[in-house]
């Protein structure tokens, strides 16, 4: 029998009936369906039997990681590959994978898990959690409502040795507060980490060694305890659906300025008002007029946006049309599967 404890937010996760694991994706879901993407397996198909190993267990189940790198490319083969349902949704214009209401058998929160963890830890990485939570807590002021835990300590599979901790935090203005004094409570990771960090984004986004260098921020992945700690920004919730969008009308090319600061840069999915148009292969003097906003499917490139300035980008255009605000608007969406997303600073 499904049960929604709430409407599902981006990093829930949702376990089926056959034990498969998938991360919720977006904060918008049509009625009877979860958008969600494949993330751990207890029964890998013969072709990746031999490729994948366990160190993880739920209930009396070994996982199998099957998303081994976030990248559209690459979810978008496990979805294929293990037979993911899809759905062509109006909010996002493009297929989305999802699990219908009768398909779920567990869903988790983060926020639920976190209080589980912080006033009941279980072992010495839940006990290190609920330390990292009280720490963050002393220099920054936010409830504990708002923070959650997502990944493999959400799943409660956690490995203590091996496992990251990965925190949600909810709300926009939550996420400039931790972007801004994170700073001050982690480490951030030096010489060879961070030189494998940068490589990391260079080889999943084509991108140049400055570019993946001012893309690091300490949020996206510090140090407290000798632990790796990682923080997410889920965007918030918004009825169904709230908004139109076309198919992916094509690829473009464009210079544009971004405003600093603009707090929805930093949540998933992400979103930024653009200021200036400066240069773009758009030919359509209306379609440039009402290019209005970027649309964030790759949290990596948040950080960078959230410092505002001149870019140069490659991305896939949309029409838009806001049900809440009765605006009509264009907007380049960043990290789609449909065209190959560049950035670079100018």
């Amino acid at each position: 029998m499904w049960m929604l404890k709430r409407s599902p937010i981006d990093h829930d996760l949702i376990i089926d009936k056959h034990m498969n694991i998938y991360v919720v994706f977006g904060s918008i879901h049509p009625p009877g369906r979860v958008y969600a993407y494949l993330k751990y397996i207890s029964h890998p198909i013969k072709q990746d039997k031999n490729f994948l190993t366990s160190i993880w267990r739920y209930a009396t189940k070994d996982l199998y990681r099957v998303l081994r790198r976030y990248s559209a490319e690459e979810v978008s083969e496990v979805l294929d590959r293990y037979n993911v349902k899809k759905f062509h949704d109006i909010v996002y214009g493009v297929e989305m994978p999802y699990l219908s209401y009768e398909d779920i058998y567990v869903h988790l929160t983060p926020e639920e898990r976190l209080r589980e963890i912080y006033y009941n830890p279980r072992d010495e990485l839940e006990l290190i959690t609920a330390e990292t939570v009280d720490h963050i807590r002393s220099y920054v002021n936010i409830s504990l409502k708002d923070i959650g835990v997502g990944g493999s300590l959400l799943g409660g599979f956690h490995n203590t040795t091996y496992s990251d901790i990965d925190l949600v935090v909810y709300g926009a203005t939550n996420a400039c507060s931790i972007y801004e004094t994170s700073n001050l409570f982690l480490e951030s990771l030096k010489d060879q980490e961070l030189e494998v960090w940068i490589k990391n984004q260079i080889s999943l986004h084509n991108i140049d060694f400055n570019t993946a260098r001012e893309m690091y921020h300490i949020y996206r992945r510090g140090v407290f305890k000798k632990k790796y700690i990682t923080f997410t920004f889920p965007s918030d919730p918004r009825n169904y659906p709230s908004r139109y969008m076309s198919r992916p009308i094509r690829c473009v090319r464009a210079k544009i300025q971004i405003e600093e600061r603009q707090c929805k840069a930093l949540q998933y999915p992400g979103e930024a008002y653009i200021d200036k148009i400066l240069e773009t292969d758009v030919s359509d003097q209306y379609v440039r007029s009402q290019l209005k906003k970027l649309f964030i499917y790759e949290g990596s490139f948040s950080p960078l946006l959230f410092k505002g300035g001149v870019f140069k980008i490659t991305g896939s255009i949309q029409k838009a049309y806001d049900f809440e605000t009765n605006e009509e608007y264009y907007v380049l969406v960043l990290g789609s599967r449909e065209c190959n997303t560049e950035i670079f600073r100018v």
